[in-house]
């Protein structure tokens, strides 16, 4: 009887045990189906990047704007200093004027490297080709610097800043029969302005091509009438094909309607001095000091005319001025004692002697 009763109170336990088990698993799979939701990550750096972006792009415009206005005061040292640390970020306006902060700080190294960057990124921009032939001239790059010009002109053919490029270029070679088409090229594409035509006149003239010369400086005459040079121009033609009396009437007219012309003056004075007119040639050597006093040949003909007319004192003033600026001068100080002994005049002798020797030992 005991052994039955225990066994039926082992049996009647047997469900609730069960029971109890099942429930502890099944919480267990719930728990791991069913994880729990986290709230969802905020995404703050979109909202703070935009402002700082803002910012970066504002501060940038306002460095830009202020080396733009250092650049108008002329004040490129800051130019540089402003731009420099952005260089990725310039284009190639900015890029250009830092090319020319340099250059006028004369840092040529330097400016042609940001030159060729501004070709690297763009190489249809004139203006980079431009000022890397200006900053190639003062490195004595002459060859590079006549490609980059003419590089320039290739892209745009009405830019006038290649052009004075290759004016200087062929200046400095004194290479008259290229400026001449260069010239003649800028009429072209530029039109037929003022400079241009007084520049063929004064080239034709100095290259003695006379009838070009006759034909251009009379229609820059009648397009630029205030031009002092091309009147001087007309009386040089004609003094050289021995045509003396239009000669005198074009260098008078010159050297009395242009009285503030170093040019007129002198170019009128010299004339006359080889007519030996010596009284209205000293005239015109006088003006010509007034507008430049240490002109070299006003100086020497100042000196010389003012002996023919027994000014002395003056003459020794302005040989002592010539002397001073080139030694060899002193051939013709050495003409006007030639004369001095001729005539015996024995006062002036020994200081025109005197101011030979010190002119040769300058």
């Amino acid at each position: 009887i005991r052994y039955a009763i225990l066994s039926f109170c082992a049996l009647s336990l047997l469900p609730s045990l069960s029971i109890s088990q099942t429930k502890s698993v099944n919480s267990d799979i719930t728990a791991t189906q069913v994880p729990p939701v986290e709230p969802p990550p905020q995404e703050i750096s979109v909202q703070t990047t935009a402002p700082k972006g803002q910012n970066a792009t504002t501060d940038l415009k306002k460095i830009f704007k202020e080396a733009q206005e250092l650049f108008k005061q002329k004040k490129y040292s800051d130019v540089k200093t402003k731009l420099i640390p952005y260089l990725d970020k310039l284009d190639q306006q900015r890029l250009s004027i830092l090319t020319q902060a340099q250059f006028e700080l004369k840092e040529y190294n330097e400016a042609l490297r940001i030159a060729q960057m501004m070709i690297s990124k763009n190489e249809k921009d004139e203006t980079a080709y431009t000022l890397a032939g200006r900053i190639q001239l003062k490195l004595k790059k002459e060859k590079e610097a006549l490609d980059s010009f003419k590089k320039a002109l290739e892209i745009n053919h009405k830019y006038s800043a290649a052009y004075d490029g290759l004016v200087e270029l062929y200046e400095k070679r004194k290479n008259y029969y290229e400026l001449a088409l260069l010239y003649n090229e800028m009429i072209v594409h530029l039109g037929e302005r003022n400079h241009f035509l007084n520049q063929l006149c004064d080239i034709y003239t100095k290259d003695e091509l006379y009838d070009q010369a006759a034909k251009i400086c009379k229609k820059a005459m009648q397009k630029d009438s205030e031009f002092a040079d091309n009147y001087v121009n007309v009386g040089i033609i004609h003094r050289n094909q021995k045509e003396d009396k239009e000669a005198e009437t074009n260098f008078k007219l010159a050297a009395n309607k242009f009285s503030k012309s170093v040019l007129a003056q002198i170019t009128y004075a010299q004339f006359l001095e080889n007519k030996k007119d010596y009284l209205n040639s000293y005239k015109y050597f006088s003006n010509c000091l007034t507008l430049e006093p240490m002109n070299e040949a006003c100086l020497v003909g100042h000196g010389s005319t003012a002996a023919q007319i027994l000014k002395y004192e003056e003459s020794l003033s302005s040989f002592k001025k010539a002397c001073s600026l080139n030694r060899k001068n002193a051939v013709q100080v050495r003409k006007v004692l030639q004369n001095l002994r001729v005539e015996k005049q024995m006062q002036w002798i020994p200081k025109y002697e005197v101011l030979v020797e010190k002119c040769l030992s300058i």
